[in-house]
C-alpha cells in the first residue's frame, strides 16, 4: 500500500513514529515530565507501524493530502498545550486516527460514518467516538488553522520528505558499497587461501623430492 502514499503521509507517519520511538525508547525522560495515561493509550504498541497504518487509512477512506498535514498540525497543537501528553509507541496509532477523523470532518464537507473508520482503524465505534471527542478536548475547540501556518507545516513536511528519501538513498549506497568491498575482500582472501596453499603443495613436493633422492642415495 505504500505506493498509494503521497509525501505528506509517508512524512507525517515517519515523523511521528520517530518521536513516539524516541520517547519510547527514553522511559526515564517519560517519567521526568509526568506523563499522564490517557485514553489513547493502549496496553501495548501494535504490531503493525505508523506507516502501514497510514498507507491503510489513506488507502480505504480516501482521505486528502490537506487531511493528512491538518492531522499533522491537531497533533503537534495537542503536545503543546498538554505538556504531560507524551508521544509514545503505544498510542500514537489511536491519536493518528483521532486527529484524521477530526480533521476530515472540519476540512471536507462529505466524509464516512464513524463505523467506516472504526473499521478502518481496527477498533470499536464506541472507542473511536469516545476518541475523537477527547481529542477535541485536548485541543481545547480550537480547530481552526491559520492558511499560512497550514502552508508552513506542508512545506516542512515536504522537507523532511525529502531528507527522509536521501537517508534512505545513502544507505543503499552504502549498502552496496559494502556489499562490493565485502566481495573483494573475500576474493583477496581466497587469493591468499590459494597462494597459501601453493606454497604449502610446493614444499611438500619439495619434501618428497628430498625424501625420494635419500632413498636413491
Amino acid at each position: 500500500m505504500h505506493s498509494h502514499l503521497s509525501e505528506c503521509w509517508i512524512a507525517t507517519s515517519q515523523i511521528l513514529e520517530k518521536v513516539a520511538t524516541n520517547m519510547s525508547n527514553n522511559l526515564s525522560a517519560v517519567i521526568d515530565t509526568g506523563s499522564a495515561i490517557t485514553c489513547f493509550d493502549s496496553i501495548s504498541a501494535p504490531s503493525i507501524t505508523l506507516r502501514d497504518y497510514a498507507a491503510r487509512i489513506r488507502h480505504y477512506s480516501n482521505c486528502s493530502d490537506s487531511c493528512c498535514i491538518l492531522a499533522f498540525i491537531y497533533i503537534d497543537r495537542i503536545l503543546q498545550k498538554n505538556p504531560t501528553m507524551i508521544l509514545k509507541r503505544n498510542n500514537v496509532h489511536r491519536l493518528f486516527l483521532a486527529a484524521v477523523v477530526v480533521a476530515v470532518k472540519y476540512g471536507h464537507d462529505e466524509y464516512y460514518d464513524n463505523r467506516v473508520y472504526s473499521r478502518i482503524g481496527g477498533i470499536s465505534l464506541a472507542e473511536l467516538n469516545f476518541l475523537e471527542l477527547a481529542l477535541i478536548s485536548l485541543l481545547k475547540y480550537e480547530l481552526y488553522v491559520d492558511p499560512q501556518l497550514f502552508f508552513d507545516y506542508a512545506k516542512e513536511l515536504e522537507i523532511k520528505h525529502k531528507e527522509c528519501e536521501e537517508k534512505e538513498e545513502n544507505k543503499e549506497r552504502n549498502s552496496e558499497k559494502n556489499k562490493e568491498e565485502n566481495k573483494k575482500e573475500s576474493k583477496e582472501e581466497m587469493v591468499d587461501v590459494c597462494q597459501s596453499s601453493g606454497k604449502v603443495i610446493e614444499g611438500v613436493a619439495s619434501l618428497r623430492t628430498v625424501g625420494s633422492s635419500n632413498e636413491m642415495a
